[in-house]
């Protein structure tokens, strides 16, 4: 189809939206769709299937990452992994195992080395504004909990009081609250919003103001300072597990001790599906790091990431990724740009080589699971099950790239870049996504190609609906 007939389903969008789409049957040398697919555009979270590929092409499915418990002379160690699923419990059955074998004291220090990894926490390119956010957690490899960490917000107390903020117990990190319970009149007129900003040490205050709720706000607080929550978070487990530590918790390098208890990750077929199902993004930050890692045997990190991740698809896939930009693995960073003809390669390679891959039945299906369930534009009984694919948005980015059965069976494979995506109605009036044209032009084109309406032959125009 060439871009004049594409246009008309274009016409759907924002006229300032800049748009790259591309279609294609897998095995056929043509494209049924081709519309700008060699502009660099940012792929947002869609970049998850290019993580994805890498690491299946780097490691095995039942692959794990194993954090041990060491001790050497009077010290215990504990060499972190870079596993992104670590947590208090899995930490607390360690030293449990070092307390059976022992006993309760550790007569030096508890060194904490997490050198498997290094560089910036936070990829060149990611805003400020996410920073307090769990979906932009640190990316070290001293991750415990998923560096988040829960609270709450008591907007239910009365009109003018303060919401009072809470934070799980236990957990090193502290918050403060000047916000203000109003009403709705009050907040439309104030103008006012909910903010937290960062303090030092894992210390937040929130501010502004929110209109009165039933029950408490649910909140999530990406940690700052992975070191000193691990730190102080280490000093608690050792005190709940009954265990004396006569020295210090230290993070440095360590040579290795001797190995007395160790825990494994989940297998990377696990890793993976939550990856790009629920959209994980400390988990591809993490892979990718760790990948350069192993491509270049030092300690990994966002650069090294970058320049394994093109080498692993050169060599192994013979996928050329020169000209993009890769400044992670999740695709929050503002600063990458991939071309929709490169992520093509990248899905025709995974649907030919899905059997050794099985990464397919790993992406959310649409109405049926992860961050496809309740995407209106193609959870209708037309397209529900049909489309496989990874969503991918950011600020004015929409992106959805992935696989479709139409109605006859045929498999398709599709890259949607749509960004500059701005319009001024939309954002005055604050509609949900099924009121927003982009999902009018999601729809019409997806059920066009699920009912093979668009072909090389015959094009259908459809019918363009206006807004006000």
């Amino acid at each position: 189809m060439n871009e004049t007939l594409f246009s008309s389903y274009v016409m759907r969008l924002p006229s300032n939206a800049n748009v790259s789409f591309l279609v294609k049957a897998p095995k056929q040398p043509s494209n049924l769709i081709s519309y700008h697919a060699d502009l660099l555009m940012p792929p947002a979270s869609t970049l998850k299937v290019v993580t994805a590929l890498a690491m299946r092409l780097t490691f095995t499915e039942s692959y794990t990452l194993t954090t041990k418990l060491e001790v050497m002379g009077n010290h215990v160690i504990l060499r972190f992994a870079g596993d992104p699923y670590l947590n208090d419990d899995h930490i607390a059955k360690l030293l449990m195992a070092y307390k059976k074998q022992y006993g309760a004291k550790i007569k030096g220090d508890l060194l904490l080395d997490a050198s498997i990894l290094d560089g910036p926490q936070w990829a060149q390119g990611i805003t400020w504004e996410n920073l307090s956010a769990c979906y932009s957690a640190p990316s070290t490899a001293l991750t415990m909990n998923q560096n988040c960490v829960w609270g709450r917000l008591n907007s239910h107390v009365p009109v003018g009081k303060v919401a009072k903020v809470h934070l799980a117990t236990g957990q090193p990190m502290t918050a403060a609250s000047t916000a203000k319970v109003v009403t709705e009149e009050e907040y439309h007129k104030m103008a006012c919003s909910l903010d937290a900003s960062l303090g030092h040490q894992n210390h937040y205050d929130i501010s502004g103001c929110m209109v009165q709720t039933e029950k408490p706000i649910s909140l999530r607080f990406a940690v700052q300072a992975p070191e000193s929550y691990a730190k102080k978070r280490l000093a608690g487990l050792l005190k709940d597990a009954n265990i004396k530590l006569a020295g210090t918790v230290k993070v440095q390098k360590v040579k290795p001790g001797k190995v007395i208890a160790s825990h494994d990750s989940p297998p990377l077929r696990e890793m993976l599906k939550d990856m790009l199902e629920e959209s994980n993004n400390l988990t591809s930050d993490l892979f990718f790091k760790l990948m350069g890692r192993r491509y270049f045997n030092q300690a990994g990190n966002f650069a090294n990431g970058a320049k394994a991740v093109k080498a692993i698809l050169k060599e192994r896939a013979n996928i050329d990724l020169s000209s993009a930009a890769l400044a992670d693995g999740s695709g929050l960073s503002r600063n990458n740009r991939i071309e929709a003809r490169q992520i093509m390669q990248i899905l025709e390679y995974i649907y030919l080589h899905d059997d050794q891959l099985n990464l397919i039945s790993m992406l959310p299906v649409s109405g049926q699971t992860g961050s496809l369930q309740y995407r209106p534009s193609v959870a209708d009984s037309t397209l529900s099950g049909r489309v496989k694919a990874k969503t991918g948005y950011i600020y004015a980015t929409h992106n959805l790239v992935g696989f479709l059965e139409t109605q006859s069976g045929k498999p398709l494979m599709f890259v949607q870049m749509v960004t500059d995506y701005m319009p001024a109605d939309e954002r005055k009036d604050n509609l949900s996504r099924k009121d927003m044209r982009i999902n009018d032009f999601e729809q019409a084109i997806y059920t066009d190609l699920v009912k093979e309406r668009v072909s090389l032959k015959q094009f259908i125009k459809p019918q363009i609906r206006t807004r006000g």
